[in-house]
């Protein structure tokens, strides 16, 4: 019956798919960060506080994590010209009170 050939350079369809993989796993991280800034900043069954007390020794390393995170988005978006507000807005990336970060890797929030 039909037949559709194919034309496309291999190596056109290899960056077209590296492309879209990278395009993905932005995505992925931006929505990851959104959501975990939410859990804990934005969660109606629990205080910011009563959170950040419960990630007990990881705290520290969680606020360090979700850092790195806003950096990469940063990189993507100076890398690809887009505004950082449109990939991550200000008010999913600066956390809404100062938490204190301590030496055994528990943190605080400013009182």
């Amino acid at each position: 019956m039909f037949q559709i050939t194919d034309t496309t350079p291999p190596a056109t369809l290899i960056a077209t798919s590296l492309l879209a993989a990278a395009n993905q796993e932005s995505d992925r991280r931006i929505q990851f960060h959104k959501s975990c800034f939410d859990t804990v900043w934005r969660n109606p069954d629990a205080h910011p506080a009563d959170i950040i007390e419960a990630l007990g020794t990881n705290a520290v390393t969680y606020f360090q994590a979700a850092s790195e995170s806003v950096r990469h988005i940063t990189e993507i978006a100076e890398l690809s010209g887009i505004p950082l507000d449109d990939l991550l807005p200000e008010a999913d990336r600066e956390m809404p009170s100062e938490v204190i970060f301590h030496e055994d890797g528990t943190a605080t929030i400013e009182a």
